[in-house]
């Protein structure tokens, strides 16, 4: 039988879950995002020189079979170059931010509600997975770089802003 308490305990469970689900999408798709940029950067200036990227604003166009560059000259070979540094940037970039998001910037309430134990019927919000379908559709791929990492930050923000609003379950998450 679910007691009032008992309630309150799961629906916290499911906000803190939705605003870390959200978090993570935005920090993960941000961070992605920023890898493939500068991987594409390291690629050119490896190729063309960096004084010539500068000067002719070079920038990669598109990564699929081949790297297509503004110019409209084709990196034949160099994919799996850009690939590696992206992973390599990408990984450690957004394990960092979010473990640094979250245990500097989430709320004590929303950390503790990960410590009572899951249960079978526990959902995500329809709102939070819409969120984070919108996000990541934008960011990596969708949006130029600087829209697509102001969208990734606004989201870290405002779902921060959602998990100072949830009340902790009156203090308890026996």
């Amino acid at each position: 039988m679910d007691t009032g308490g008992d309630r309150d305990v799961r629906k916290l469970r499911e906000r803190a879950v939705s605003v870390c689900l959200v978090i993570w999408m935005a920090v993960a798709t941000s961070t992605l995002r920023i890898a493939i940029w500068a991987a594409g950067e390291i690629v050119l200036w490896q190729a063309y020189g960096r004084e010539r990227v500068v000067r002719e604003h070079l920038s990669v166009t598109r990564m699929r079979p081949q790297l297509v560059v503004s110019n409209g000259d084709v990196l034949w070979g160099r994919s799996f170059y850009h690939y590696l540094i992206s992973v390599a940037i990408w990984l450690p970039l957004s394990v960092s931010l979010l473990l640094s998001v979250y245990y500097r910037l989430v709320p004590n309430p929303i950390r503790q509600a990960f410590e009572v134990p899951k249960r079978k019927e526990e959902s995500v919000p329809v709102v939070a997975l819409l969120w984070m379908l919108v996000v990541f559709f934008l960011v990596p791929g969708l949006l130029p770089v600087g829209p697509a990492l102001a969208v990734g930050f606004g989201s870290v923000a405002a779902a921060l802003i959602w998990a100072r609003r949830i009340p902790s379950a009156g203090g308890s998450f026996e």
